[in-house]
Order: structure tokens, then sequence, then C-alpha cells
């Protein structure tokens, strides 16, 4: 099965250079919380009043989040997996063969740094919406997101029907 998916599809190299890669966000949506954090710092250290702790306690909270919310993106299985959470981590598996639509989104701040949000509707019952927040390389995980999706469903058999109601 290994050799069938990449003969067929590819992990983009310019997002990985093998088939199981770990995708974090970037820290560059937290640069607003550091220069809030640092200019708590020099006010600590004029006034020697600790209340201005509190945006360095922030930033190093929103920094945690960040570093403890990864992608899972498999060539080899039929799941992408994201894992999120400091104290309580919550795991969830979204199925290739279920992405319905993807959109990219690239907001002037983030994009001047090269980075984007990439929307991913599903049909998984529990989460019909994903969203890869602050990923670089947008552009190429969103293609190999779509061949992914493509080459499940085509591969179990599954078409993608949907009932609107209006």
């Amino acid at each position: 099965m290994k050799q069938m998916v990449r003969q067929h599809v590819r992990v983009p190299a310019t997002v990985t250079g093998e088939s199981n890669v770990t995708i974090t966000p970037s820290q560059w949506v937290n640069v607003g919380w550091f220069l809030l954090a640092v200019l708590g710092g020099a006010a600590i250290a004029e006034t020697g009043s600790w209340i201005f702790a509190v945006p360095i306690v922030w930033w190093l909270w929103k920094f945690a989040v960040i570093e403890c919310w990864q992608f899972r993106i498999n060539e080899d299985t039929s799941t992408i997996v994201e894992r999120k959470g400091v104290f309580s981590v919550e795991i969830v598996e979204i199925q290739y063969f279920r992405i319905k639509s993807i959109q990219v989104r690239k907001p002037f701040l983030i994009r001047l740094v090269g980075i984007s949000i990439i929307d991913v509707i599903t049909s998984e019952p529990y989460r019909p919406y994903l969203c890869l927040y602050a990923i670089h390389n947008g552009k190429e995980l969103t293609r190999f997101l779509r061949e992914m999706g493509d080459y499940w469903r085509e591969k179990k058999g599954v078409r993608e029907n949907d009932f609107h109601y209006f």
C-alpha cells in the first residue's frame, strides 16, 4: 500500500522531505503578545510594580499553546491528526476521504511573514471544521491535502453527497 500511495501522490518537497511529518503553527502569531510582554518587563523595571507581569505571563501561556499544537500529516495512512492542549490534550483524527473543501486565508499581517491559515471543511461528524493555523507553505500543503482527499475517495470508492435544505 505504501508504494501505491507514493506512486500516485507525493508530499511536496517544500512541505516535507519524508512521508510522515509534524507541522506546528508559527510563533509569528504571538509577536504582538511578545512586544506587550517586553513593555511589561520594562514597566516592571521602571516602576517596580509586579502588576505589569500579567502581559509576560499571558505571552508565556500563548507561547506554550502554540508549542503544544501540532498537525501530523502522513502520506501512508488515511488521516490527519491534530493534537492540541497544554494541560488537557485533545487529539482529533480527520480522514482524508472526508475532506470536502479547503480554503487558504492570508491576512495582511501574517502574509508579511509568509504564513497562512488553511480551513478544511470535512464531513467528519465530530469535527466538521479543521483550521491549520499559521502554517508555512500553505499553498503546497493545500494542494497535497486536495490530492490525498481525491486519492483516498477513489481508493475507498466513496462519493460525497451534500443535501442542502433551503
